[in-house]
């Protein structure tokens, strides 16, 4: 298995920053290399899981009812679906991408497994992918990034999820959000509140929070993950102790740093270091 790309460890001027759109993973298994790390046990993710199926067949048990995949086709499977893999074909060739999104239009529409026929413009851009992980020139992170994200946002598109959806606000709008979400990250070790964000922007914050809402998240909920990716940043670093974190961030003490984080990213900082650093 290569993990062809990982969000987590990229910059902040990634372009999923901003689009609502998370702990982007990609992955390339082969399983005649690949079939002995493959788990058979039933599992589900907070994220949302896409198999694209190059070569071979598998078939998956997905809240009780076989799903079979076949080449050429790929499974979306929404977040929190419990599944596992029961059976693949010994000649399998798949991608495996996982994401983050907040988009609630997307999410209301994403709610079971889908089979469909992948795109060719998805298969090219996964071959891409694969050319500029082999080749590691300068700024090939940032064309794989954006490869990436026109997958995603065929996929968005092949279940319904309007691209007007994504982004419909007027310009001036739009510029007070863009200028919002700078001054968030600037700013994101402080104990941001809405009314300063709002004064910084010259609106109300009633006014600020109907913007955000537009994306599909609240002001909150964005500040919210901001700060996990950065912390996970630092996490995965492995430079700073978890006190030294917790106190970059304005917690008043460990305990209440290790529960901001446990109810955000899904795990106490401790394990999640441990699970991003390992060897």
């Amino acid at each position: 298995m290569k993990i062809l790309y990982s969000q987590s460890k990229n910059s902040d001027n990634s372009v999923f920053q901003g689009e609502n759109i998370s702990n982007v993973f990609v992955k390339h298994l082969n399983y005649k290399n690949d079939s002995f790390s493959v788990s058979k046990k039933t599992h589900h993710h907070t994220c949302v899981e896409i198999h694209i199926i190059l070569s071979g067949t598998q078939t998956y048990e997905i809240d009780g009812k076989e799903v079979v995949v076949k080449s050429g086709e790929m499974l979306i499977i929404p977040k929190l679906i419990k599944h596992r893999l029961f059976d693949f074909s010994p000649n399998t060739e798949k991608f495996s991408i996982t994401f983050n999104s907040e988009n609630q239009p997307l999410n209301q529409k994403l709610t079971e497994p889908i089979v469909i026929k992948y795109p060719m413009r998805v298969l090219e851009n996964l071959r891409f992918i694969t050319t500029e992980y082999n080749k590691r020139l300068r700024f090939s992170e940032q064309m794989v990034e954006n490869a990436v994200l026109e997958i995603i946002v065929s996929i968005f598109r092949l279940v319904g999820f309007a691209p007007k959806e994504i982004n419909a606000l007027p310009i001036e709008e739009d510029n007070r959000l863009s200028l919002a979400k700078r001054y968030i990250k600037d700013n994101i070790e402080l104990a941001l509140t809405i009314t300063e964000i709002a004064k910084y922007c010259n609106l109300s914050s009633k006014h600020l929070s109907r913007i955000f809402k537009t994306t599909g998240i609240t002001a909150m909920q964005y500040i919210h993950l901001q700060r996990i990716a950065v912390i996970q940043k630092l996490l995965i670093e492995d430079k700073l102790t978890l006190k030294e974190i917790a106190t970059r961030f304005n917690f008043n003490n460990e305990y209440y740093f290790n529960a901001y984080f446990k109810k955000h990213a899904g795990m106490p900082p401790g394990e999640y270091r441990k699970m991003h650093t390992a060897k």
